[in-house]
């Protein structure tokens, strides 16, 4: 299908590792059936499915969530002994760019907005980084996907980032905020998983000694689980007033979110195309024109 004009609403895809081969899937179906939204927001693993959605091809997602990870120059031990962590996006965004499917000049041109989401180590809050308004907009993405205790903190315009699933995993607000009146939202998980909440955790100790030197980031690691359900919750309560459209998997996906092997992410990939085909009709419905 022909693309259509760019909607005046805002794509939101949530975080989850290598689990956003689910996202990839459900892209994959939004492109071909022509959608382009006037603003894309994500967070970790949800601004890399973004980026390719920017990019308008349809078929690159597969590749990155499901071939790409099984790369040991993007994701290995190797890269978390030897360089910034896990992920190298180095690798992605500037040695593989040549024989990567990404198409730049169609990312350059797209006049849809692009925010990147990541967790200030200084602050502790939720960091909002969009294209054309940062200097290192590549160090902003890395930063947005750059998991706590995986990966170094990353330099982005003199501040230090990482992972902003723990803020805004699900970045819907912001856009809301801004005005966008309708969102589409992709989840990793289950509308009803929720995070465990412990009143005493004994793993607290460890993000408190390891980030002894940011206090605020710490906290905002303890607090996670507390942010995150009540996202869940006022989202459900924004698609009640519909505001929003949820499109998740129908129950867990068994990956964990480090997986490198393609015989388990293809079917994490299908099933966000069958969910998303099975969602299409109602969410036209819902894409319709004010």
């Amino acid at each position: 299908m022909e693309p259509r004009e760019f909607l005046p609403y805002a794509l939101v895809s949530q975080g989850g590792g290598t689990r956003g081969a689910f996202t990839a899937g459900v892209q994959e179906v939004l492109l071909k059936e022509g959608f382009r939204f006037s603003y894309l927001i994500g967070t970790s693993a949800g601004a890399l499915n973004n980026l390719v959605y920017l990019s308008e091809d349809a078929e690159c997602g597969r590749f990155v969530t499901t071939e790409l990870v099984g790369d040991r120059k993007f994701l290995s031990l190797y890269n978390y002994i030897s360089k910034d962590g896990l992920f190298d996006f180095s690798y992605l965004f500037h040695e593989l760019s040549k024989n990567a499917p990404l198409d730049y000049e169609t990312m350059d041109r797209s006049p849809a907005r692009y925010v990147a989401v990541a967790t200030s180590l200084e602050t502790g809050q939720v960091t909002y980084f969009e294209k054309g308004k940062v200097r290192d907009f590549w160090a902003a993405i890395a930063a947005s996907a750059s998991l706590p205790f995986l990966a170094k903190p990353v330099d982005v315009d003199g501040g230090l980032y990482l992972d902003g699933g723990m803020t805004a995993a699900i970045p819907w607000r912001k856009p809301l905020e801004e005005g966008y009146s309708k969102l589409v939202v992709i989840l990793t998980k289950p509308i009803d998983y929720r995070k465990k909440e412990k009143t005493i955790d004994p793993k607290a100790a460890l993000p408190k000694m390891v980030f002894r030197k940011y206090p605020d980031f710490a906290k905002a690691y303890l607090d996670w689980a507390r942010v995150y359900n009540q996202d869940m919750e006022d989202l459900l309560a924004l698609e009640q007033e519909g505001k929003a459209f949820i499109i998740a998997p129908k129950e867990s996906l068994e990956v964990s979110k480090t997986e490198r092997h393609a015989r388990k992410l293809i079917p994490v990939y299908e099933a966000g195309v069958a969910r998303a085909g099975e969602l299409l009709p109602a969410l036209k419905e819902f894409l319709k024109h004010e």
